[in-house]
């Protein structure tokens, strides 16, 4: 613990489910944390020593600036960006999709996160480091019938990563993907009762066989095992890491 002791990180998407474990762990190894999330993140951010929480729809360009210009304006730097927000229920075949809710897809996953890296980049730029983390999916590399918004939209955030790396990495920047594979989260768990058409939050049974038919490793994984994943890439340990599209699905995908 302690290995980002003094730096400074903003989490999108921070007020739970795999948010919420990145906070814990960056804040575990002394990084000060700045909580945002759509809805308020206070919940996590008071429970964490020395973290602030913001309300941020990060679709708000205008929004995503002036957090950027606050944490500056209080810390004087930002040393770790993790862009963990973002939304995506199956929704409908492609041909069948609805155009407009494809659109804000694209407009939280792909342009909210542009957003984030553009203002937070600059800083970054300015003072010649800093660490960019963004949370894809297992489905930026594959897909599913009815993902096609969210996969389109993730395998497009692999992308933007791979750009940054090569454009940011002179300043002493790197950029990185992390893609999870089926991970327990609240919203997991809701996608589970509206698939077997329960309404119980406990679905141990449920992810006990997923985890046995499906994960090599033979377990599920959470929050903790991504928070795990986003402290290293921050750290001094993978400063020779960048433009990666890093699996984190326990060998539930093993595609390059």
């Amino acid at each position: 613990m302690g290995t980002l002791r003094g730096k400074v990180a903003i989490v999108t998407g921070a007020g739970q489910g795999l948010g919420e474990g990145i906070a814990r762990r960056l804040a575990a190894e002394g990084a000060t944390v700045i909580c945002t999330d759509a809805r308020d993140p206070s919940r996590v951010a008071d429970s964490l020593p020395g973290a602030s929480a913001a309300v941020l729809d990060i679709s708000d360009a205008d929004a995503v600036d002036q957090v950027t210009f606050e944490t500056v304006d209080r810390f004087g730097r930002i040393d770790i960006l993790c862009n963990n927000a973002g939304i995506g229920d199956p929704a409908a075949e492609v041909v069948d999709s609805d155009v407009p809710q494809f659109r804000r897809t694209f407009e939280v996953n792909l342009f909210g996160t542009l957003h984030c890296c553009r203002a937070v980049g600059r800083v970054m730029r300015t003072q010649k480091s800093g660490r960019i983390i963004t949370i894809a999916s297992r489905f930026a590399k594959e897909s599913a019938p009815k993902w096609g918004a969210y996969a389109a939209s993730k395998a497009a955030l692999v992308s933007l990563t791979q750009t940054l790396a090569v454009e940011l990495g002179p300043y002493g920047i790197t950029a990185n993907a992390v893609l999870p594979g089926t991970m327990i989260t609240p919203k997991a768990h809701e996608l589970v009762a509206a698939f077997t058409g329960t309404v119980e939050t406990d679905h141990d049974e449920y992810f006990a066989t997923y985890a046995r038919d499906r994960i090599p490793v033979g377990r599920m994984g959470g929050p903790a095992d991504v928070g795990a994943m986003v402290a290293w890439l921050s750290s001094d340990d993978a400063s020779f890491v960048t433009g990666a599209a890093l699996n984190l699905t326990g060998g539930e995908s093993l595609f390059f």
